[in-house]
């Protein structure tokens, strides 16, 4: 116990070998064998205790990186086992767990190293080499004789350690020589003075002659290793040799440093990370700082110099481009080198030495003033066809002005805002002096495609089309050339009334999900439309006389919805269905006139009076006529045929029963929704339309929001998103928190729906119709369902 006490591992194991050979002939002659069982049983107990100390110490020396204090515990727990392994071999095996934890120490080590290394953290980097190469001493010294002492023991750490020490710590050169100053007890810059004395002192300690040991072979033995590291440490060469290894630990990955900074940043300039690129330039001013970790020293700041003029030349190259395109006019390649000259000047604005904004000031003052000059021209343009009339060829001339601002607006958006605002000007100008038939004129050469650049067949680039596009949807001016170019491609797209009529396929769903054919009275349906269209264009008629204006309409149609009252989705009979045409009619045309009355109005006034309007064409001659009625955004057929069918104008009993209808992609599902909205809150029901989409089901809301206003019913009406109309369906039932716990707990009472009382015709809230809008986002076709019945004719 005191040999433990003092770290005296020698004499503690002769002690302890003496011990416990006593103790079965002492058992075997004695009366006091039950006394020194005792007392061999509490020596064990402490041999045990101290093995486990110097372990725990061991690992929390390793723990807080205290490299010297860990390689003291290691050489101590290696004395420890050295001579204690004899009488206690058991001990062994309570050496896996620490094994372990030194291999995984070693490795998280490593893995930081090389992860301070790829992010260029060289700071760290030094912290962490400085403090591993203490650490790979130990490895090479103390740590290899250990290994080599229990080599004969299988154990998956120490074979993990070996290989670390082999690829990241020397390997086995750097252990041969380790070992030596391990044996000697000496550290690595020990001269020959040093060497010499440790050799006596440890002579003393295992001489066979002079050494208390009981194991003279073990001794021997000793005794030959000591001779052997004075042997091979007194040869200066092989001293240095040790110093110059224990420098190699991780010095080709500090070699490395230099080449990966200026690779990452080739890599980052080509992908546009800039801020990646300028981190790498900043950390490279800390070369300096692992320099002299490897020799040859690294050139710091040839390495550094390197990754600015990386830098340097690649900017320089990008500001030449945008010269170089710019003079040139190639729009969109200037835009993408743009793009990339936003994201340096947000990296590298700061940074002068590599990088300049002059550039940016250039290209600015060079666009603004290449922005006024398109410009003026246009003003001068529009100046002298207010002065001397309207020709093909200045109307040309303006065209060609706008796009060659569009582009500018289209193609480079860091100055879409100048572009925009000249053009806003000089098309407010353009209605303000020339009229709106000039404006409606000058979009419909936009529209056709027939000017700008032309390509090698002589035809109009597809950019310029594109671009002209862009100009018409983007700005308020062109509102009605837009109502006219959608109206002129959906009509194309729509079927005519008895080719649909034909093509309607209905069916019967039942709760079990069975199908069967169900009629559809299409000659009903046919008279529907007919009267629809009749008093759609009496409507019309009136307000282009001059006989009805909106209010006028708003009032017949809220009257004509009077008479359907009282109605029930179950009182769904002909004093509702007959009324359907009429009320449709009066919703539609408040649309139309609501929407492009305006227009029309403006249209027709800046014509000649007529229901035509010329417009020139780009060729020249002959003018083309426009129907002015091409500018009315109105309900097509398809529309007002399923607006019936919905609303069981077709069908002969008395309520309206629950559909689920399917329409084309392009045959106005937001008119349906809208106008189905309006009818139901006209009959006194609160109305809810869903869609998946929060932007579509608020889109078309905007859409209808002034007529519901206007009708008096959009406190009834209600868009929202599915999910929306599920979470208010749950919540009136109470509280959403207090239920889902009466669930929990098994104390969930039943409940029942209470009939909520609409304002005109006393329909109970399970009655209420609910519209729904949209599927998936690219085709955006969308459902109506009207509950009623059990059945689903679709």
């Amino acid at each position: 116990v005191e040999a433990l006490g003092a770290y005296d591992y020698v004499r503690c194991g002769i002690q302890c070998r003496i011990a416990l050979a006593m103790e079965e002939p002492l058992n075997r002659h004695t009366q006091t064998r039950a006394a020194f069982t005792n007392e061999i049983s509490k020596l064990n107990r402490q041999v045990r205790s101290h093995f486990e100390g110097v372990s725990k110490d061991l690992l929390q020396a390793l723990g807080t990186h205290n490299i010297s204090e860990f390689e003291q515990l290691l050489f101590r727990h290696y004395k420890l086992v050295k001579h204690l392994r004899v009488p206690y071999p058991g001990l062994l095996n309570n050496l896996t767990s620490m094994h372990e934890q030194i291999a995984n120490y070693t490795e998280d080590r490593v893995k930081e190293v090389q992860a301070a290394a790829k992010s260029f953290t060289l700071a760290k980097v030094k912290q962490c080499i400085d403090s591993m190469r203490k650490f790979g001493q130990v490895l090479s010294g103390v740590y290899a004789l250990y290994a080599e002492m229990i080599r004969d023991r299988p154990d998956a750490a120490i074979d993990r350690l070996n290989r670390l020490c082999s690829e990241h710590f020397g390997g086995k050169e750097l252990v041969h020589l380790g070992r030596f100053y391990a044996v000697l007890e000496i550290p690595p810059n020990a001269n020959q003075e040093d060497i010499d004395r440790a050799f006596r002192n440890r002579s003393r300690e295992c001489h066979p002659d002079k050494c208390r040991s009981a194991d003279d072979a073990a001794a021997t033995e000793e005794q030959k290793q000591l001779n052997e590291a004075k042997s091979q440490l007194s040869d200066a060469r092989i001293r240095e040799a040790y110093q110059r290894s224990l420098r190699d630990p991780f010095a080709n990955l500090l070699r490395e440093i230099p080449v990966q900074m200026r690779s990452t940043v080739v890599d980052c300039l080509k992908n546009s990370d800039y801020q990646t690129a300028r981190d790498v330039m900043v950390s490279a001013r800390d070369l300096g700082l692992i320099s002299q970790l490897v020799d040859p020293n690294l050139n710091a700041e040839e390495c550094k110099e390197r990754v600015r003029q990386t830098i340097k030349e690649h900017f320089d190259e990008l500001s030449n481009k945008v010269s170089t395109f710019w003079l040139n006019q190639k729009l969109k390649e200037l835009n993408l080198v743009l793009e990339r000259m936003e994201k340096v000047d947000l990296s590298f604005s700061a940074h002068t030495d590599v990088y300049s904004s002059e550039w940016n000031k250039r290209l600015r003052t060079d666009v603004a003033r290449s922005i006024k000059t398109k410009a003026d021209k246009l003003w001068q343009t529009m100046d002298r066809m207010a002065r001397g009339g309207q020709e093909v060829s200045q109307m040309l001339q303006m065209a060609d002005g706008l796009l060659a601002l569009g582009r500018l607006m289209d193609e480079i958006p860091l100055f879409k805002a100048d572009a925009s605002t000249n053009i806003e000007h000089i098309l407010d100008h353009c209605q303000e002096e020339l009229g709106p038939n000039f404006i409606f004129k000058l979009g419909m050469l936009l529209e056709q495609g027939k000017v700008g650049k032309k390509d090698s067949d002589g035809n109009i680039t597809a950019d310029d089309k594109r671009v002209a596009r862009v100009i018409l949807n983007t700005f308020r001016q062109f509102r009605d050339i837009l109502t006219v170019i959608w109206n002129q491609q959906t009509s194309i797209t729509q079927k005519d009334l008895p080719s649909t009529l034909r093509e309607i396929k209905s069916m019967k769903v039942s709760a079990s999900g069975q199908q069967s054919p169900m009629g559809v009275n299409t000659q009903r349906l046919q008279q529907g439309v007919d009267k629809y269209d009749e008093l759609y264009k009496n409507f019309m008629q009136e307000w282009k006389a001059g006989m009805k204006n909106c209010q006028d309409l708003v009032t017949d149609v809220k009257a004509t919805a009077r008479k359907a009252v009282p109605c029930r989705v179950h009182f769904w009979g002909p004093h509702v269905k007959e009324l359907l045409p009429e009320l449709l009619a009066g919703i539609a045309a408040y649309f139309t006139i609501s929407k492009s009355g305006d227009s029309f109005r403006r249209l027709t006034k800046a014509g000649t009076g007529g229901q035509h309007v010329a417009v020139t064409s780009a060729r020249g001659a002959p003018n083309e006529a426009i129907n002015a009625d091409t500018i009315l955004q109105k309900p097509h057929t398809i529309q007002v045929l399923t607006l019936l069918r919905l609303f069981g104008y077709d069908s002969d009993g008395q309520s309206l029963i629950r559909q689920l209808m399917q329409i084309r992609t392009g045959e106005g599902k937001s008119m349906i929704l809208g106008m189905s909205s309006l009818l139901f809150a006209l009959l006194g029901f609160p109305v809810r339309c869903i869609c998946y989409s929060e932007y579509l089901s608020q889109r078309d809301f905007k859409l209808f929001e002034e007529m519901f206003e206007d009708f008096g019913v959009k406190s009834l009406v209600t868009y929202s998103k599915i999910t929306t109309f599920s979470e208010d369906k749950v919540a009136t039932q109470g509280d959403i928190r207090q239920l889902t716990v009466d669930m929990l707990k098994g104390t969930l009472k039943p409940t029942v729906s209470v009939g909520v009382t609409s304002p005109v015709s006393g329909s109970p809230a399970s009655s209420f119709p609910a519209i729904s809008g949209g599927s998936n986002p690219g085709s955006e076709s969308r459902s109506i369902a009207s509950p009623a019945t059990t059945s689903m004719p679709t």
